[in-house]
């Protein structure tokens, strides 16, 4: 599992930071499902949610 702060590769997004791992308030996400909240270090405007779960970030 990524911390905070730790920088990773993730697709098309290229590195990105891992800024929360937790659950996210969007209102068609189960509540109980964990991600990583992502911001591309070239693209500081975007926000990137990925599931903890998610295969291809290992």
């Amino acid at each position: 599992m990524f911390q905070v702060n730790d920088l990773i590769m993730y697709g098309n997004h290229g590195v990105c930071k891992v800024m929360d791992v937790g659950p996210i308030s969007l209102s068609m996400v189960d509540k109980n499902k964990q991600f990583y909240t992502l911001r591309p270090v070239y693209h500081n405007e975007t926000v990137v949610y990925a599931p903890v779960d998610n295969k291809s970030l290992l």
